[in-house]
């Protein structure tokens, strides 16, 4: 299950809520697609026992919405994507691959292209976007248990790293 939580003060309540998800890993804390923050929870006992801890230890009196099912996304086969060179406008070809993984095995990324063979940055922006594409899947719901696997680059030089920057974002969409 999962709410949204919401109080007077947004930021001493994201403050509070982090430092309760780093002294206990059963509490788990993220943004919403429009910025709310969403806890899971395993039941309502926990929910009143971070809502007695923000107001007892932090001073904030939380609202909790109804809480809701957790409803997730796994992949079924293997799926790829490609944005080639001159296909695009930018001077970069990226290919992707995403494989369904064990249940419970989160998200995994990895390389199937050499290290170095493109700026580290980009390397960095293509995994973090990757991620960030994965919040939502086609249903919505967060994308759970896959490897995606970065298996093809090409950049053509001389390029900045603001243009590698903007590709990524960009053309990362899955």
């Amino acid at each position: 299950m999962e709410t949204v939580v919401t109080a007077g003060d947004a930021t001493l309540l994201f403050r509070a809520l982090s430092e309760l998800a780093e002294q206990d890993p059963l509490i788990n804390v993220r943004r919403g697609r429009q910025g709310e923050l969403t806890v899971s929870l395993y039941g309502e006992v926990q929910q009143q026992v971070i809502a007695a801890r923000l107001s007892e230890e932090y001073g904030v009196d939380a609202e909790f919405s109804a809480p809701r099912v957790v409803c997730v996304e796994r992949p079924v086969g293997v799926g790829h994507w490609l944005e080639l060179i001159g296909k695009n406008r930018f001077a970069a070809t990226v290919g992707l691959r995403i494989e369904p993984g064990p249940v419970d095995s989160g998200v995994r990324y990895r390389l199937a292209v050499e290290r170095g063979s493109l700026p580290r940055a980009f390397m960095t922006a293509i995994e973090e976007t990757v991620h960030a594409a994965l919040l939502a899947g086609l249903r919505g719901w967060r994308v759970v248990d896959l490897s995606h696997v970065l298996n093809i680059q090409t950049i053509l030089p001389p390029l900045g790293i603001s243009v590698i920057l903007e590709m990524v974002v960009v053309t990362s969409e899955l």
